[in-house]
């Protein structure tokens, strides 16, 4: 997405050197015009829907989705909804065992690395250089484990995307018949997908989502509980202590003065 600067990081994986990295979003509508690159450009989706488009081809693009574009190859982005990712420009050797697309596991543990690559290269700290090149093994490492390891099912992989999305937009006022449009299943199928993968609904994780962005909010913020109660997705202050109180046994007075 951008133009390589500054010093190369060069990882103990003599195949992989990190050019650069950062963060990126664009509105809905927004389309990212196509493009190339002298390197290969590693892009990691942390929300919204997008149409990946290389040589001409489309990709459908979701939340934790990585996608690989090898230098000289021509890609753009068509977004569906907003959207943003993680970009991480690389010089690889021997990168012919990755896949152009793949999925994140259900650990997130290439969204993980990917995040923490972006927050390292914007850091300006003695130990930046190692920190980055002992990422950029990790990432590595990451994606040669991704590569060879069995694909997830698809009832698994509509689950942990599903599970993203309702991290994503728990604190709005959010059905489960949109979480189902957003990751291209019915309703149905979604609730099912759930039971048999995770042993809970869809409702029941968008509950928990909401609980725990409370619960952090009472932990570690001085709001009150009706703004707490909308940024979390609660009707009001008096249904959040509810699920407070049923959940955890305790007021959200007695939480934050623990």
């Amino acid at each position: 997405m951008q133009r390589p600067a500054g010093k190369l990081h060069k990882s103990p994986d003599a195949r992989v050197k990190l050019l650069q990295a950062g963060a990126y979003q664009a509105a809905k509508n927004t389309d990212y015009p196509p493009h190339h690159h002298s390197h290969w450009e590693l892009v990691y989706y942390r929300s919204g829907t997008i149409g990946c488009v290389m040589n001409g081809r489309s990709h459908p693009g979701h939340v934790g989705l990585v996608w690989l574009t090898p230098p000289g190859v021509t890609h753009s982005e068509r977004a569906v909804t907003s959207y943003s990712n993680y970009y991480i420009a690389l010089e690889l050797k021997h990168a012919e065992t990755w896949p152009a697309f793949m999925d994140d596991d259900t650990d997130r543990s290439l969204g993980r690395v990917c995040q923490q690559i972006v927050v390292e290269w914007n850091r300006k700290s003695p130990q930046r250089a190692r920190i980055l090149a002992l990422l950029t093994e990790q990432l590595a490492c990451l994606m040669d484990r991704a590569a060879s390891e069995k694909i997830l099912s698809h009832p698994a992989l509509t689950v942990t995307r599903a599970e993203r999305v309702i991290e994503e937009k728990c604190g709005q006022p959010l059905a489960i018949h949109e979480v189902a449009k957003e990751v291209s299943a019915s309703v149905s199928s979604l609730r099912s997908y759930f039971r048999n993968v995770r042993g809970y609904s869809p409702r029941e994780y968008l509950q928990r989502a909401r609980l725990e962005k409370a619960v952090s909010f009472l932990r570690t913020s001085t709001l009150k509980l009706e703004a707490i109660a909308e940024l979390c997705g609660y009707d009001s202050a008096s249904h959040l202590t509810r699920c407070v109180k049923k959940a955890a046994g305790q007021t959200p007075g007695q939480l934050r003065r623990r």
